[in-house]
């Protein structure tokens, strides 16, 4: 997985834990929402996922709550405490992480779900339409000029404010979507950023994040 662990199920998962949104509308996306069992508090979609038991944050999820799930798979996330995920599997719950930093990994990500809930050809079926609608928009976009590109800004608009480095998953669908971030040049992949910065970069598409 994205920590380096090897996992090794007695077959396909059937009681799942979900630790992070894109994970649960993974398992949804392919046909596994039914096995479904716990999620965080920021797992919105699909609606029918709300609906399900919370365990907690993406740093605070329970681990006594987890236990009493009795699931045979956490689908973690790098983000997720380490000291959670190792407790879990010190008790003898399979937990598979996933990390992706690009729409490659995250197709990627897909497969790998796919394979550990026993629904590979639905997986398959995903990963093909993502890619085509990927190809779609980037035989749009590939032939527009950095310098013609609209300026992005993508945000978390609390105090303090956050955006989106070059090295996040964001990142990577601003630049695949057609835009330019006007954080590409920032240091990490999730920074801080002030109002005078947004002012003096000046962008051009502001894309707000709904936990804002």
């Amino acid at each position: 997985d994205a920590l380096g662990e090897t996992v090794v199920l007695k077959g396909p998962a059937s009681r799942i834990v979900s630790l992070a949104p894109g994970n649960t509308e993974i398992l949804y996306a392919i046909g596994a929402g039914d096995r479904v069992v716990g999620v965080t508090d920021y797992c919105n979609y699909p609606p029918e996922a709300t609906r399900t038991l919370k365990v907690g944050g993406f740093s605070n999820p329970s681990l006594e709550g987890i236990v009493a799930l009795r699931p045979d798979l956490v689908l973690a996330a790098r983000f997720n405490p380490l000291a959670l995920l190792e407790g879990l599997r010190q008790l003898g719950i399979p937990v598979f992480a996933l990390a992706p930093g690009t729409m490659g990994e995250a197709l990627q990500a897909v497969r790998q779900v796919g394979k550990l809930v026993g629904l590979a050809p639905s997986a398959a079926r995903l990963e093909a339409s993502l890619k085509a609608r990927v190809q779609a928009v980037n035989s749009l976009v590939e032939t527009i000029p950095m310098s013609a590109r609209p300026r992005v800004l993508w945000g978390r608009l609390d105090a303090p404010m956050y955006t989106a480095g070059p090295g996040s998953f964001i990142g990577s669908l601003i630049r695949l979507a057609g835009g330019a971030n006007i954080a590409s040049d920032a240091a990490s992949d999730w920074i801080q950023v002030g109002l005078e910065t947004i002012v003096a970069r000046n962008p051009e598409v502001i894309i707000v994040s709904s936990h804002s």
